[in-house]
């Protein structure tokens, strides 16, 4: 399918971070004023505040974020909650409407959102981007390169085609999210929370697209 998007979804869900959050979303406003975004006419940001015990959800209100707080313990529910949140606000029709997902800890670069809408004018339903970890504390630098060595392995020249699929970074149009069936449930017979401390998940980073 081809055609211009008109209505923009930006979903991020996050538990606990009300400290990474404010970098988070001052990204995503840079995306958005970035080449003006032609076309679009609606945008909807929205927080997923799942299971939070600090202020997450008063920061995200406080950066002009829509806030929907949800208490499922998992990304890929609270990021589908926060899609469904957007969605019922959306105006336009689905296969015009653009669903783009990050994270709580990623900061995004301006032309993020014009590179996926780039994508969707020319044809695609679905786009898939690449992190980099940020070369920040509290990951240290061993597991950067560790993590860098693998991740581009299989790299080859500018025209790379990465396996990767991360929810810090996709976009997916709305009418292909649905026909999908929108993000999986947990997998049967996984358990915990998807906030499990992880050092190679902190202070992520993606070129051209994003950077967690």
């Amino acid at each position: 399918m081809s055609g211009a998007v008109s209505s923009l979804v930006i979903a991020v869900p996050a538990h606990d971070e009300a400290a990474s959050l404010p970098a988070a979303l001052r990204s995503i406003r840079r995306a958005l004023a970035f080449d003006g975004l032609p076309g679009v006419r609606e945008t909807h940001l929205v927080v997923a505040a799942d299971a939070c015990e600090d202020a997450t959800a008063a920061v995200a209100a406080r950066h002009g974020a829509r806030v929907v707080e949800v208490a499922h313990g998992k990304a890929g529910a609270a990021r589908a909650a926060a899609v469904e949140h957007a969605l019922r606000l959306c105006r336009a029709r689905a296969e015009e409407t653009w669903i783009v997902t990050t994270d709580a800890d990623c900061v995004v670069r301006p032309s993020w959102l014009a590179r996926q809408l780039e994508a969707a004018g020319q044809g695609w339903d679905c786009v898939l981007g690449t992190i980099r970890i940020a070369p920040l504390p509290p990951v240290p630098a061993a597991l950067r390169v560790r993590h860098d060595a693998h991740y581009f392995a299989d790299r080859a020249g500018p025209g790379w085609v990465h396996p990767h699929v991360h929810g810090a970074n996709l976009g997916v149009r709305a009418d292909a999210y649905r026909a999908a069936g929108g993000f999986p449930p947990w997998p049967a017979g996984r358990t915990g929370p998807w906030w499990r401390p992880c050092p190679a998940r902190r202070g992520c980073s993606a070129p051209t697209r994003a950077r967690c």
